[in-house]
């Protein structure tokens, strides 16, 4: 399955989004030990976009893709257009 959403650059969308896409995850059959390494990879490659974002003070909303399957989650993420 593949996710797309624009999202604001705040910690409070990224939280959602880190849920909906190990949610997702864990309905694909993603579980155990390869469940929590997409839970921290995912929240790491959103927070570290915001960071980036926030100090080049550019746009404040990121497009993020992630493809999800039973054997883990594909993320991208950058400036929303």
């Amino acid at each position: 399955m593949v996710l797309r959403r624009d999202i604001s650059a705040d910690y409070v969308a990224v939280g959602a989004l880190r849920d909906e896409i190990i949610a997702i995850a864990e309905r694909h059959g993603l579980a155990g030990e390869a469940l929590f390494a997409a839970k921290l990879a995912t929240e790491e490659i959103l927070i570290n976009a915001i960071k980036r974002r926030r100090a080049s003070a550019a746009a404040v909303r990121m497009r993020v893709e992630a493809e999800i399957t039973g054997a883990g989650v594909k993320l991208t993420a950058r400036e929303a257009d």
